[in-house]
């Protein structure tokens, strides 16, 4: 998929630029951004009025983990 049929989604789904990352997951509608931790996607997939969940690039998944840290748009 190229960069712009990547955006183009991202751009569907509302993904704030701030929240951007290079991983995207679409679930039902919501997207799910970056190393996101389980618990951001068990709130993507329990709370129907999150829009979707995003985590920073930081040390840990630049070694290939999670973030601790995430952020639900609603």
């Amino acid at each position: 998929m190229s960069n712009e049929e990547l955006d183009k989604i991202k751009n569907q789904l509302n993904v704030p630029l701030s929240l951007r990352s290079c991983h995207t997951m679409v679930y039902q509608g919501r997207f799910i951004e970056g190393h996101v931790p389980p618990e951001g996607v068990s709130l993507v997939l329990k709370d129907k009025g999150v829009k979707g969940v995003a985590s920073p690039h930081g040390v840990k998944s630049g070694r290939g983990g999670y973030e601790d840290k995430y952020e639900a748009v609603r």
